[in-house]
């Protein structure tokens, strides 16, 4: 459990009334009718990788890409 959330509002909400589709998670919000629908507004969060993962394909030499995968390593 999370000391954070400790104290914070809470809604019970069915499972059967959350979308099939779970990889749109980030996008759940709930509604006042308690059921839980998808908001297309929210913008997909970046991959936790993906500065590294850019360094990476722009990579243009084997000196870069080394460099690159040394930074990965390192991190």
């Amino acid at each position: 459990r999370n000391p954070d959330l400790q104290g914070l509002p809470n809604e019970d909400v069915e499972e059967t009334d959350f979308p099939p589709d779970r990889t749109n998670r980030h996008a759940w919000r709930l509604r006042p009718n308690k059921k839980v629908q998808m908001d297309l507004s929210v913008p997909k969060p970046p991959h936790p990788q993906q500065g590294k993962i850019d360094d990476i394909e722009n990579a243009t030499n084997i000196g870069q890409l080394k460099a690159a995968m040394i930074a990965w390593i390192k991190k």
